[in-house]
């Protein structure tokens, strides 16, 4: 839930919203984004056939425009006008990280996040949960060699051994940008975003044969730089829409990895 001045709206965990605060003191700016999030379920729901889910939502929109800050013709324009820019940083966000088990030859193990920044070349890893008692520790390194040496030698070092060390190193290897052209990573942020501009049938079938071809290029070359391509795709999909993604990517690799037990 988000309040403004006193006010009640909703806050969407999941879709178009998911990773934005509304402005306070903003009362139509707010209306717009939350009301874009609505929206996208609205849509999704249809897409789906859950009119419960449509009839609820569409009760929630029409609360959001009842107030009389925003239409909802405007709240379809927003959304529509904001959602290539979304999904283009979440491409750019899932398809620049790894996650993986890393190992360090003792008696425990971490779960990693290995993140890069195109821009600058740094490189980030995030790890631990029940392994560090719940803390999320991170540590930093403005390359590659700079992570190694800072995990080698930082503050964090006795977190990690030399195993450790190589295996983010040959994940990093593994980052789909970097396995990726330039002109694969606009393909799929074109075919994403007119999925979620016009959700269809036909535009569904290309982002699910966009999974299908990058599970399949892994099955078929057992080339482990294709090792975390499609399940950036499925994170892609899960962090716009979870209940989408539940229908679609899930069922799918479930039914792969029955026939294809492989990586």
């Amino acid at each position: 839930m988000y309040k403004d001045n006193g006010r009640t709206a909703f806050h969407y965990e999941n879709g178009f919203i998911a990773r934005i605060t509304p402005p306070q003191n903003n009362p139509k700016q707010t209306d717009l984004m939350i009301g874009s999030a609505v929206f996208q379920e609205i849509q999704v729901s249809c897409f789906l056939n859950d009119t419960a889910a449509v009839s609820r939502n569409e009760a929630v929109l029409n609360f959001i425009t009842g107030r009389g800050n925003v239409t909802r013709t405007e709240v379809e324009t927003f959304y529509c006008n904001g959602i290539r820019d979304f999904i283009s940083g979440m491409v750019d966000e899932e398809f620049n990280k790894v996650s993986f088990r890393l190992d360090t030859g003792l008696a425990i193990s971490y779960t990693v996040d290995l993140i890069r920044n195109a821009q600058n070349g740094q490189y980030v890893i995030n790890y631990g949960g029940v392994e560090t008692n719940g803390e999320i520790r991170t540590v930093t390194g403005n390359s590659l060699d700079a992570l190694s040496s800072e995990m080698r030698n930082g503050l964090r070092k006795s977190d990690f051994t030399q195993l450790s060390i190589d295996q983010v190193r040959a994940q990093a290897t593994l980052i789909p940008a970097a396995t990726l052209s330039d002109a694969a990573l606009t393909e799929i942020k074109n075919i994403f975003t007119r999925f979620f501009t016009d959700l269809n049938l036909s535009a569904y079938t290309a982002v699910m044969e966009t999974y299908r071809v990058m599970f399949d290029v892994l099955l078929n070359t057992r080339n482990t730089k294709y090792t975390h391509v499609s399940s950036r795709c499925e994170r892609l999909l899960t962090g716009l829409s979870e209940a989408l993604a539940q229908k679609s990517f899930y069922r799918q690799q479930n039914l792969a990895l029955h026939y294809y037990p492989y990586p």
